[in-house]
């Protein structure tokens, strides 16, 4: 738990050129408006070996299209930074 804990906190401290919403728990959301960006940017961290959802509209509203990212305690804080740092391309 301490492990996991610990991923949040970096994946939440860490700077991210889309929004982040505040969330202490393992499920972390980036919202990048637009159901093509989103996709775009699900689709290329996906290439790098990462399990990412898009979350479309009309799921969710027009604008406010985002990633949902699970943090398990099986990951790593390496896997974490290159996480950020793709999302920072």
């Amino acid at each position: 738990r301490n492990h996991l804990q610990q991923l949040i906190s970096l994946f939440q401290q860490e700077p991210c050129r889309y929004q982040k919403q505040v969330s202490s728990t393992p499920i972390q959301v980036v919202v990048i408006p637009g159901n093509d960006a989103v996709k775009q940017v699900a689709a290329m961290l996906q290439e790098a070996g990462m399990d990412v959802r898009p979350i479309l509209y009309p799921t969710v509203p027009k604008g406010s299209e985002r990633l949902r990212i699970v943090l398990h305690a099986f990951n790593s804080t390496g896997e974490v930074g290159e996480l950020c740092r793709l999302l920072n391309e």
